[in-house]
């Protein structure tokens, strides 16, 4: 290798210009590509770049983001417009009757979601290859196109391998989400895919992760404190009951810009956070225990998040059925208690007919329609007696012309009293009627009727 390549590999890795640049920029010179990467390797190696003294605090970091945003409105416009597209249409779904119509603005609603997909992982690029490369819209949607399954399967691992660090007592989880934040940048920078990718985001944050957790978190709190005003707008529109259409989805798109201002402003300041720090941690391989770890982490991930989905389920449908059951139990009570009034009720209306009638003999016809919530009722009489009895859940409630009134063993058995059987001669066999019959049906005069 020549002094002046190695040279000029040196002055790059110190400006914190990543592998994958310096290996495009290497290949257009006239070097092969296998040449351009032995080199790399073998000056990151014994390269001694210039340490940071001081990395940038939150403060600056988040202006430092503010000053890109403003530079790229471009990629915001693209990020709000497509957000907003999304959200106006799902308000529109739900006040549209039309399956057609629906079926449109569904349409239109995913091409909204991959056009917003695709403009975040084209702002990383964007923002990642500036002030070196002016990258427009179009070309970083292709890039953004051409890489988005290296790009989600970045995502996944990463969501396993935190998701096992949570599953284990949460703060791992934690630790783990800001040691694997910079993973994309480390595929755009360093060309590292999927599980290196992962790996090399760690060797940059590893033993600072007190430090980016509070850079991270200032970012977090000035988007909380727009995020706040933006609510407070928002309540003011509730208050001042603006119903609008053309107003409501001009204050929507407004929202959703200065949210897609403030995702530029967090995806930039992530990228200089990212560069400062691996100014003095130069691309090398992993050692194998980490990387075994980490795969672990990976594979366990899917399977403790299947297993607490499991358990969930289990879960949900071990207290549903309790529930169930408790409501049936309470249904069960209810309708007891319903039953009861109703027999209970019958005695009005008994003593109601005898002072019009001089008796008994045909009472049963007027209060077995009284009790409706069973069809097991049975009802005798004569002239100077009477009883009803129902049965709901096992239990059998009566009353009689004693005002009896309370649960009894079991069945009447054709007598005209709840508790005493009824003399020689006097008891006759039950004549089960059906209860849609009993309002209508006039029986002979004297017969006693039993009624079920």
């Amino acid at each position: 290798m020549s002094p002046e390549l190695e040279k000029s590999i040196k002055e790059r890795i110190a400006a914190g210009i990543g592998f994958e640049q310096i290996e495009a920029e290497l290949v257009a010179a006239g070097y092969s590509q296998e040449s351009a990467r032995a080199a790399y390797a073998q000056v990151s190696q014994s390269a001694t770049p210039m340490s940071p003294s001081v990395i940038s605090s939150g403060t600056d970091l988040f202006k430092k983001g503010c000053e890109i945003a403003k530079k790229r409105l471009d990629v915001v416009a693209l990020l709000g417009l497509s957000s907003a597209t999304m959200n106006i249409i799902a308000l529109q779904i739900d006040v549209t009757e039309s399956f057609s119509i629906i079926g449109i603005l569904a349409g239109i609603g995913l091409i909204a979601f991959v056009v917003y997909l695709l403009g975040i992982f084209a702002a990383y690029f964007i923002i990642a290859k500036a002030p070196a490369q002016q990258v427009t819209i179009e070309q970083g949607l292709i890039w953004s196109l051409k890489n988005i399954l290296s790009l989600f399967w970045i995502s996944v691992l990463v969501f396993f391998i935190v998701f096992t660090g949570l599953v284990l007592f949460i703060i791992p989880g934690i630790i783990l989400s800001i040691l694997l934040y910079f993973s994309h940048l480390a595929f755009i920078h360093d060309g590292k895919r999927g599980l290196q990718a992962v790996l090399r985001s760690r060797a940059v944050v590893i033993g600072r992760v007190v430090q980016v957790l509070k850079r991270l978190g200032v970012l977090i709190l000035y988007s909380i404190l727009i995020a706040i005003i933006v609510g407070i707008l928002a309540a003011a529109f509730e208050v001042l009951e603006i119903t609008s259409i053309p107003v409501l989805a001009l204050f929507e798109i407004c929202t959703q810009i200065i949210t897609a201002f403030l995702t530029i402003v967090v995806i930039a300041a992530a990228n200089q956070l990212y560069l400062e720090l691996a100014q003095d941690r130069p691309v090398t391989e992993p050692e194998g225990g980490v990387v075994t770890k980490y795969k672990v982490m990976a594979f366990f991930g899917p399977i403790a998040l299947i297993s607490i989905m499991a358990l969930l389920i289990l879960l949900i449908g071990v207290i549903g059925a309790a529930m169930w059951g408790l409501a049936d139990a309470n249904d069960d009570h209810s309708s007891v208690n319903a039953v009861r009034s109703q027999v209970v009720f019958t005695e009005q209306v008994a003593e109601q007919y005898f002072l019009e009638q001089g008796s008994y003999t045909d009472v049963c016809w007027i209060i077995l329609p009284v009790v409706t919530e069973t069809e097991n009722v049975e009802c005798f009489s004569n002239e100077t007696e009477w009883v009803l009895a129902a049965e709901t859940n096992g239990e059998y409630w009566c009353t009689d012309v004693t005002g009896y009134g309370k649960q009894i063993p079991g069945p009447l058995n054709g007598r005209t009293t709840c508790l005493n059987l009824p003399a020689d001669g006097e008891e006759s066999e039950p004549t089960t009627i059906p209860q849609s019959e009993a309002a209508t049906t006039t029986p002979d005069t004297g017969e006693v009727l039993p009624m079920m």
